[in-house]
C-alpha cells in the first residue's frame, strides 16, 4: 500500500521494465525483494549504506553532513531498509548497491513525494 511518513509520502506501482535513472526519489526493486519486506525507519548512530555510485560503503551521519540536512531532517528523513534490517535506499539522496541477480519482469517502482 502506498504509506505517508511525515511530511511525505510513498507511492508503489508495479512495473515490468527496468530503466536506469539517478533520479533519486524513486526506486525500483524485485518483487521478491519487496514481498520478503521492505521496511521504512528513522537513522541510526552507525548506520552506513553501500553506495550505488561510488560502490563502497558510506556512514549515513556524513551523507546527512555534505547534504545539509538540520537536526530535524535527520528525525524526519526516512531510510529504506530490507528484511536483514540493511539499507537499500534514502529516499532523495542515495541509492544501496543491489545484491544479487533478479527477475527484471516483475518490478516495484516506490515514488517518494515530499509535500
Amino acid at each position: 500500500k502506498n504509506k505517508k511518513w511525515y511530511n511525505s509520502s510513498f507511492y508503489i506501482k508495479n512495473i515490468n521494465h527496468f530503466n536506469k535513472s539517478k533520479n533519486k526519489t524513486c526506486f525500483i526493486v524485485s518483487n521478491d525483494i519487496f514481498e520478503n519486506g521492505l521496511y521504512i525507519r528513522r537513522w541510526k548512530y552507525g548506520d552506513k549504506i553501500y553506495s550505488a555510485t561510488s560502490k563502497k560503503h558510506t556512514l549515513v551521519s556524513d551523507i546527512f553532513i555534505n547534504n545539509k540536512l538540520s537536526r530535524y531532517d535527520k528525525l524526519v528523513q526516512p531510510i529504506v531498509v530490507d528484511q536483514a534490517d540493511i539499507i537499500v535506499w534514502i529516499p532523495g539522496i542515495m541509492h544501496a548497491k543491489s545484491e544479487g541477480e533478479y527477475d527484471t519482469k516483475k518490478l516495484k517502482l516506490l515514488e517518494w513525494e515530499t509535500a
